[in-house]
């Protein structure tokens, strides 16, 4: 009988390592190697046509703006960014922009956020902006574990002057969201705008996406780029015809969707693109411990939500608030994932909002 238990448990065995072959197999087929890390380089007339997109576009910071490092673990430098309140101070906003957007891109929020009496901090993760790249190459989103990420932002925040409250994009809310729970920072409380709360898999299932990322990193292949465009190479968008006037799948508006690919085409170092497949099983790792953890989000907390939002799903971002202490949430049924790029009206509908639940914690 033990002679037969171990040859099932040898077949078992086996089976298990053609599936986890076959799994990898297919991963590499699907993903993309991060290759040598070369710029791809954009023209003089690229870069024109991307200044010119730009002046029409975006907000530039105000003369006021100031450039930081912030060294938060070894050899790990963060960019940040300071502005002033305006008027009578009230606090400090730490701001924390989501994945691949620079710093450049939120002057009308930060500004917003000043004239209403808030010294704000802004910091780029660690992956992205000018702060240290973790990746096999600088355009990767890479990351092999959110706790980094939580410890980072949770001693930026002990930095600033008090009274603190966080205001966060997408990745960023994510982020902010598992530091408050988990980390406890003293803080008035926080914004979480279109939070990372649960990414999207597409084209794969949920689970698929989850034992295909799995896989890939147990096997060594966690480096290799997830499904999609690889690494950067998008300053043709500012070719004639380029595709610069078409909305993408994360804003509807084609004269504010292009933005970052803009900033990207102007300065090889803010460039990222598509994760690794260690980010997204990290990722996925994060959005479980984070559904966990809910119930110990204890400050008060504000999500904004987009109904038409295919980056994240916002109906688990509903639920987590739902189960947080003190949670409220605004849901723009029209508005998609990047509303912050999506038609000014909006970007300034979900910063009155905010700025009226932060008149709530510091009268």
């Amino acid at each position: 009988m033990r002679r037969a238990f171990l040859r099932a448990l040898s077949i078992a065995a086996g089976v298990l390592l053609a599936v986890v072959a076959l799994v990898a197999c297919a991963g590499v087929a699907v993903t993309t190697a991060p290759g040598d890390g070369s710029d791809p380089g954009a023209t003089s007339a690229q870069q024109d046509a991307a200044r010119a997109y730009l002046a029409a576009s975006l907000t530039p910071l105000p003369d006021d703006w100031r450039t930081d490092r912030f060294d938060t673990a070894p050899g790990i430098v963060l960019e940040t960014g300071a502005l002033p309140a305006r008027g009578t101070r009230r606090g400090t906003v730490v701001f924390v922009p989501g994945y691949t957007a620079p710093l450049e891109m939120y002057a009308d929020e930060m500004v917003r956020l000043a004239d209403a009496g808030w010294d704000v901090a802004a910091v780029s993760q660690r992956g992205q902006g000018r702060s240290t790249r973790t990746g096999p190459v600088p355009d990767m989103g890479h990351v092999t574990d959110y706790a980094d990420l939580t410890a980072d932002l949770a001693s930026f925040v002990a930095a600033q002057a008090g009274p603190v409250a966080i205001v966060a994009v997408s990745k960023g809310g994510h982020v902010a969201l598992r530091t408050a729970a988990e980390r406890a920072p003293d803080i008035l409380g926080l914004a979480a705008i279109v939070p990372m709360v649960e990414i999207r898999t597409d084209p794969f299932p949920g689970w698929i996406g989850r034992t295909l990322a799995e896989t890939m990193v147990r096997t060594g292949l966690g480096e290799r780029y997830a499904p999609g465009p690889g690494s950067w190479d998008r300053a043709a968008l500012f070719d004639p015809d380029g595709g610069s006037d078409e909305p993408t799948r994360c804003s509807g508006t084609p004269e504010r969707a292009h933005m970052r690919d803009a900033l990207f085409t102007l300065d090889s170092n803010l460039r990222v693109d598509a994760p690794s497949m260690a980010w997204v099983a990290a990722t996925l790792r994060s959005q479980d411990r984070l559904r966990a953890l809910g119930p110990a989000i204890a400050v008060p907390t504000l999500m904004v939500t987009a109904g038409r939002d295919t980056i994240v799903r916002s109906d688990a971002a509903a639920r987590l608030c739902d189960v947080a202490r003190d949670c409220r949430r605004i849901h723009l049924p029209d508005a998609m994932h990047c509303a912050l790029e999506g038609d000014r009206a909006t970007s300034a509908r979900i910063m009155d909002d905010v700025v009226a639940f932060l008149d709530t914690l510091a009268p």
